[in-house]
């Protein structure tokens, strides 16, 4: 059982608060014999899996910013699915 904690996409801080809390709850769960396994290393593979996902994340953003436009017969890129006809 895990906390819901509150996540603000422009508050990368609250990213990492998160992260935290949820490897603290899962620590203490062990802790408590309810669960198996090593929660500190299962969730250090967790965060390396999610700087991997944000390095491809931040490439494919930088990305955008040169792009040609491709657009769709409903007027739409669809590369970054801008609206042609706004």
């Amino acid at each position: 059982m895990t906390a819901n904690y509150e996540i603000d996409v422009y508050d990368p801080k609250s990213i990492i608060y998160a992260i935290e809390g949820e490897a603290r709850d899962d620590y203490q769960w062990r802790e408590l014999g309810a669960t198996d396994g090593d929660p500190c290393r299962e969730w250090c593979n967790r965060i390396d899996r999610l700087i991997g996902l944000l390095k491809t994340t931040r490439k494919e953003i930088q990305q955008l910013s040169t792009h040609r436009h491709k657009w769709n017969d409903d007027d739409y890129c669809s590369i970054c699915r801008l609206d042609g006809r706004a």
